[in-house]
Formats: C-alpha cells, sequence, structure tokens
C-alpha cells in the first residue's frame, strides 16, 4: 500500500511542477512579446 500511496504523491507532484513550468515559459513569453511591440 505504501508504495502504490508514494507513486500517486510522486505523480501528482510532478504534473504539479510541469504545470509551473509551463505557466513561466507563457509568462515569459508575454513578457518578450511586450518587449518587441514597445520597440
Amino acid at each position: 500500500m505504501e508504495g502504490i500511496l508514494f507513486t500517486i504523491l510522486l505523480a501528482v507532484y510532478l504534473v504539479t511542477v510541469k504545470k509551473q513550468l509551463t505557466q513561466e515559459k507563457s509568462s515569459a513569453n508575454e513578457d518578450t512579446n511586450v518587449i518587441i511591440a514597445e520597440k
């Protein structure tokens, strides 16, 4: 049972990290677009 619980927690953790990384990338792209637009 402990192994299954650990696997589930690990999967949830990885999904959360991936979501945060994709959000950071998209916000960084928005910042770049704003800089280009200002020029």
